[in-house]
């Protein structure tokens, strides 16, 4: 399939639901040769006329065929606001009947169960996560005002629980989903968890993800960006992003100097933005394996 998508994870995500309702709307499909044959033993490729085959400036995608002699079908179709080519290898006594109608991301044919996409896989591959205090709360925070807070260190950088002195770690509330003050400002108090990171799906929005029972952060994601309408919950929370961004900070951390594990970067662009929340349990397959899990989700929308 031909498309303008960019390679960066986010449009790879977009493009992949693009891919899936191509597929399912395209025109029929109509031949274009019988006899197409691949030598390589393991790809062919496809080049852009316009570029030479040199490494410097060749621009081109792997195909990731097998050897052998195909015949090759073409067909169009139309998905949000693009148009798709869509070009259809068919192994020489195989029937197309066979093939897939839709695309990775989609539910397994067999059980129903919805993928793990590979645009999710990488996507986990690449980001930060809170992880190893599965106790400890978190708190979604400006990133300015974060360096107010000290968790269970006192001014100086010593550890206040050991010492046996009060510290803002003391003063969170038991319930979760709440404003804590910090400051001149509040952050919002979000549960323990196995793993917590976060994903940009817009300009001005993106979803603090948390693992709470499950076989790996890319469950958490793929259940998050798979998320219906009618799954999230607005809350009375908003939260006041400054221009550096905000953070999901372990709260027992030092907001001045967390360590690596206990902060995740919150890159959205100076605003006001409410919190709606989602819960999630059910499974996904990944490499052909049920994988259940349960998650839990803050949206942060510009308002």
């Amino acid at each position: 399939m031909r498309h303008d998508a960019s390679e960066t994870i986010p449009e790879m995500l977009r493009a992949e639901k693009a891919v899936a309702h191509a597929l399912a709307h395209a025109t029929p499909w109509r031949s274009i040769t019988k006899g197409f044959r691949i030598g390589s033993e393991t790809a062919a490729v496809l080049l852009d006329t316009s570029s030479r085959m040199d490494k410097k400036t060749r621009r081109h995608t792997m195909l990731t065929i097998s050897k052998g002699e195909y015949a090759v079908d073409a067909a169009t179709a139309k998905a949000f606001g693009f148009q798709y080519a869509l070009y259809r290898f068919v192994r020489a006594g195989a029937s197309p009947d066979a093939l897939p109608s839709s695309s990775r991301g989609a539910a397994d044919r067999k059980t129903d169960v919805p993928i793990v996409s590979t645009a999710v896989r990488s996507l986990a591959r690449t980001v930060s996560c809170i992880t190893g205090r599965p106790k400890n709360p978190l708190l979604l925070v400006d990133a300015g005002l974060a360096r107010a807070w000290n968790g269970v260190f006192d001014d100086r950088g010593r550890n206040a629980l050991l010492r046996g002195d009060e510290c803002d770690y003391d003063r969170l509330p038991t319930s979760e989903n709440v404003l804590v003050r910090i400051g001149d400002g509040r952050a919002a108090l979000l549960p323990p968890s196995l793993a917590t990171t976060f994903v940009n799906v817009g300009s001005s929005e993106g979803i603090v993800v948390q693992l709470h029972s499950g076989d790996g952060i890319d469950l958490a994601i793929a259940s998050a960006l798979g998320a219906r309408a009618s799954d999230w919950r607005p809350t009375k929370r908003v939260l006041e992003i400054g221009r550096a961004g905000a953070l999901v900070l372990d709260a027992a951390a030092r907001g001045a100097r967390p360590k690596k594990g206990e902060v995740v970067d919150v890159p959205l662009p100076r605003g006001r933005y409410a919190i709606a929340h989602a819960s999630l349990e059910g499974a996904l397959l990944r490499e052909g394996r049920r994988c259940p899990y349960i998650v839990e989700a803050h949206r942060l929308r510009r308002s």
